[in-house]
């Protein structure tokens, strides 16, 4: 019974019923005793006490009728006085938290105790009061908090709403509706516990006989899913077993004062030890320590109540202190540390850090200390000044080999654990859970069920409402019923198994969380954000992270699978979304922009763990990694130590994937692409860059040779990746040139012309080809080779793969020529540029255009004469269309070669003037008419050719442009050219 009084009290789910005999230790009168004094002066009986029920309604009925302004003095006099000290029963049941406290007292003694400690009236740890008082249905409109203290007779205070006499009992359901109705609802959700009152009290009757009708009315509630209600007889004769046993029918359980043990001594819990003169008193006061106290801290009990996560691989810091008997307003999680105020701790808590801190029993501290790592707690610190830090040891720890698989990314050891035998149940549950994340449904449903066949709903809900909720998500047939399982189950189980209900239903809290936390912190990038204390690590964010990242390992370790889209998507909607969320805010609080404005202490970033670079790279969709990394400025992610070498690991991972043909699809590739966006804002090693350009030459040459049957289907997904991994090794040579040796670079396009040469001689498919020539590898390879790598590729390489593309693919001969024209050596340059010399006409502008660029030809009237043809033709076929995409088209390519000064003569080109406003603004810059203008061209006004002329025409023109696109929101390159030209004016324009 105490445990359960215990935790309904840890769960907010405890009701507190004080009675007279609560008072009357205070010096206050007994029912009885009142109706005795009014007897007295009434002279109505003979009687001094034991009076009927019937006499105890009519006496002070006739009273009123008699002398009403002096019923009203004798009640102000006997209970508006006030003792000098509070009472000591109410301090203590104040410690047990009640969620809401009824009385039918008419005193105010127990304002008087939330006064003095600190809960009513006064403030607390930054927060007001806890309780509203209503003593009458008006004051539920007012009351401002969501815990009521409920003077359900009304008091002294409030003489109109007492409840005494005959009349009022009778009028009560109507000049009381509201709180006898809320009264009543409290009965179906809550544990009461019931003090100061005697079984036979008339009061307790009544409010039973309530209990009784709204119970009866609940057809669907079973006896055991109903709360229970206690009763404490101050006694010390226990009741008999027939009188216990008719109450317990009633769902009624009797506390006996009698069975406490005398030698548990009140003032050990007491600041000073306060005994009253009623033993009666004493026996509730020592009942009530017990309680609270009492068994609390004995080991049998505290690892009985946490055994229920025994079977469990994971669990929250929430579930732990839930069952600990920690509120979590007095904790908070941080990078693995558990921080507490000491004065806050519960003691079964207290005990469990006395095991672990002496290390006197081993065999306990081992156990707990496992308990706590299954809830991501490492270590222990009070306060928040890191002092007394507990390290955790775990001499049994088992590094859970499922989880390092996924975080690294190692599909090669999934597929070991997948195919691992299934002896039990829970080996096939994870079983069938690799076989989902490495998209092979059918097995993994199979091994679902089979895992729910052996489960039982009363003995393992827990992982039966996973096997349940994974089968909907790989299954579109199945539809998602697996909340009705949570109806057959006792209160109890049912809030053991809140959390992963609470995740599955909708993540709501995480969400929240996240977007307060997101919107805290966005506040630096505010130039006017001022913080009123200093966060030197960002411990908003610290507090979410250790929370995202526990959901996570708690969906993994305990094999939830949440990735599927078949289903009920939305009932895990709120977790994605808060991933989103938490994706941006690891990127917003590494941007360049970041602001920590008039703090004394330096910003600091929160270095990313494995765990958030396995979000990064799982999670979002590539383009929206992107857009994010662009849309802060980030230049620079700091990282975990060793966070270079998984990275490369993960991608490695990836490469060898391609050997598993299920799991190669959009979001595998999307995955691929945001390793290749961190890649670029990350630091190597010059080792580290030439591991990185192997793997992406191999995943280059993966992508190459896919044997898959459905060769069109993987060319979808995997043709912007080449082009990504191409864009990756130029941010490295670009931005990391110092740290890239030359051989790195060098390898790669040697490995590529050889992959292509030995799949054309094993006649595989034309898919090679295909994404040398759709993809256009080596022509984004020119591109850097002209600006980076002016070596020679070895001739034996080179011949072999332009006779290979000569024998097989003729076509594209002159194109690979071109591409591979500057690396070539000077006698290979003279054999080479015959095949392309041989008609010029034939070949596409593009390739003109990086012919004449990388020396391949000259620009003469010959290649005027096919320019001025493809440009009329390229007008002709775009007749209707004023506004199109010219990047690869002719005009574009004259623009191109004409900033390059490779066209001087731009004569011949006149007669495109008007056809599009790029054109002509590159081309004709003395006679553009700059209203035409685009803020996106901002780049080449950092050439003088194209500034002077521009500053000289029309300066106020496109200085007026860049500041309304400051006003509408500028990119970073509009935010460049205005700051640089137009916001200080120089005199020189």
């Amino acid at each position: 019974m105490i445990t359960d009084i215990k935790k309904a009290s840890d769960r907010e789910k405890l009701v507190v019923f004080i009675g007279a005999g609560v008072s009357v230790n205070s010096g206050y009168r007994l029912w009885d005793s009142l109706i005795g004094l009014l007897n007295e002066e009434l002279k109505y009986s003979s009687k001094t006490s034991q009076f009927s029920t019937d006499e105890m309604l009519k006496i002070p009925q006739y009273y009123y009728n008699e002398d009403t302004e002096r019923y009203c003095e004798i009640i102000k006099r006997e209970y508006g006085k006030l003792p000098s000290q509070t009472n000591a029963i109410i301090d203590e049941l104040l410690e047990l938290k009640p969620v809401h406290i009824i009385t039918t007292n008419f005193d105010l003694l127990i304002e008087k105790s939330l006064e003095e400690n600190h809960v009513y009236g006064n403030t607390v740890h930054g927060s007001l009061g806890k309780y509203s008082i209503i003593r009458s249905d008006d004051d539920f409109v007012n009351a401002g908090k969501k815990n009521y203290l409920i003077k359900m007779h009304g008091d002294v205070k409030s003489l109109d709403s007492l409840v005494l006499k005959e009349e009022d009992y009778l009028q009560y359901s109507s000049s009381h509706t509201l709180i006898e109705t809320f009264i009543k609802s409290l009965f179906i959700n809550y544990t009461f516990l019931f003090i100061g009152y005697g079984l036979g009290d008339y009061n307790i009757k009544l409010i039973m006989s309530w209990v009784d009708g709204v119970l009866h009315n609940q057809r669907n509630c079973k006896y055991n899913n109903r709360f229970s209600y206690y009763f404490i007889n101050s006694d010390s004769k226990p009741l008999n077993n027939y009188e216990k046993d008719y109450y317990r029918r009633k769902n009624i359980f009797v506390i006996e004062s009698s069975e406490v043990p005398f030698n548990f001594s009140t003032s050990t819990y007491d600041k000073k030890a306060v005994l009253f003169e009623d033993a009666r008193g004493n026996n509730l006061l020592r009942t009530c320590k017990y309680i609270k106290y009492g068994r609390s801290n004995d080991l049998a009990e505290i690892k009985n109540d946490l055994s229920v996560f025994d079977n469990l691989d994971c669990i929250t810091t929430e579930e732990l202190m839930f069952k600990l008997g920690t509120s979590s307003d007095y904790h908070y999680m941080c990078d693995n540390l558990l921080n507490y105020r000491k004065d806050l701790l519960s003691l079964q808590l207290k005990t469990i850090i006395d095991i672990l801190s002496n290390n006197d029993n081993l065999t306990e501290a081992d156990y707990f200390s496992s308990v706590f790592k299954k809830a991501g707690i490492d270590a222990i610190v009070f306060e928040s000044n890191n002092e007394s830090i507990l390290e955790l040891e775990d001499s049994c720890e088992n590094i859970n080999v499922l989880y390092i698989s996924l975080i690294e990314c190692n599909f090669r050891k999934l597929y070991e654990i997948g195919k691992t035998p299934c002896n039990d149940q829970r080996a096939m549950l994870q079983a069938g859970y690799v076989y989902s994340v490495l998209d092979d449904h059918e097995k993994a449903i199979q091994l679902f069920n089979s895992a729910m066949s052996q489960y039982n709903v009363s003995n393992d809900f827990f992982h039966l409402l996973i096997c349940q909720q994974n089968i909907c998500k790989v299954s579109i047939k199945e539809k998602q019923v697996w909340y009705i399982l949570k109806n057959n189950l006792s209160e109890e189980d049912k809030h053991t198994y809140k959390t992963l209900y609470d995740y599955l239903n909708g993540s709501e809290e995480i969400y929240q969380e996240t977007v307060k936390t997101f919107k805290e912190l966005e506040r630096k990038f505010n130039v006017n954000y001022h913080s009123i204390s200093y966060d030197e690590k960002n411990m908003p964010f610290a507090r979410l992270r250790y929370h995202i990242h526990q959901i996570q390992k708690y969906f993994i370790l305990n094999n939830v699978y949440i990735n599927g889209y078949s289903g009920s998507t939305h009932i895990i909607g709120n977790w994605l979304k808060a991933l989103d969320l938490y994706s941006e805010l690891l990127l917003m609080l590494h941007s360049s922009n970041m602001r920590m404005h008039r703090e004394k202490k330096n910003y600091v970033r929160n270095v990313l763990k494995k765990e958030d670079l396995y979000i990064l790279i799982t999670h979002p969709d590539s383009g929206d990694l992107k857009y994010i990394l662009k849309k802060y400025n980030v230049k620079q992610i700091a990282i975990f130590d060793g966070g270079s070498d998984y990275i490369i690991s993960v991608l490695d991972n990836y490469v060898d994937a391609f050997e598993f043909e299920r799991i190669v699809s959009f979001k595998f590739a999307s995955n691929i692409k945001n390793i290749l966006a961190l890649i670029q804002v990350l630091f190597f090693n010059a080792k580290q860059y030439f591991s990185i350009f192997q793997s992406l030459t191999n995943l280059i040459i993966k992508i190459m040779t896919i044997h898959y049957e459905n060769k069109d289907y993987y060319f979808t997904v995997f043709r912007d990746v080449t082009v990504e991994i191409v864009d990756c090794i130029f941010s490295i040579v670009r931005d990391r040139k110092d740290g890239v040796k030359r051989e790195s670079f060098q390898s790669i396009i040697e490995n590529v012309l050889l992959c292509f040469n030995n799949i054309s001689k094993q006649n595989i498919s034309n898919l090679g080809i295909t994404m040398f020539t759709e993809c256009g590898i080596l022509m984004n390879f020119s591109i850097a080779l002209e600006y980076y790598y002016k070596g020679t590729i070895p001739k034996n390489i080179t011949n072999h793969f332009f006779e290979t593309v000569r024998d097989r693919h003729p076509i594209m001969l002159k194109k690979f020529i071109i591409e591979l024209f500057p690396i070539l050596s000077e006698s290979q340059k003279l054999k080479w540029r015959e095949p392309v010399h041989a008609n010029i006409a034939g070949i596409e502008p593009v390739f003109i255009r990086f012919g004449i660029i990388n020396g391949v030809f000259e620009y003469n009237d010959e290649i005027c004469a096919i320019f001025v043809s493809l440009c009329r033709q390229q007008i002709k076929e775009n007749s209707q269309a004023k506004k199109i995409n010219v990047s690869q088209k002719p005009l574009y390519c004259v623009l191109r070669l004409v900033e390059k000064d490779l066209i001087r003569d731009i004569e011949p080109y006149k007669e495109f003037i008007g056809y599009d406003d790029f054109f002509d603004f590159v081309c004709f810059p003395n006679n553009f008419d700059f209203t035409k203008y685009d803020t996106s061209w901002g780049s080449w006004l950092t050439l003088e050719k194209y500034r002077k002329p521009a500053f000289k025409i029309a300066y106020e023109i496109i200085k007026n442009k860049y500041e309304h696109a400051m006003k509408d929101g500028p990119s970073e390159s509009e935010k460049s050219i205005y700051y640089r030209y137009f916001y200080v004016e120089d005199n020189l324009y």
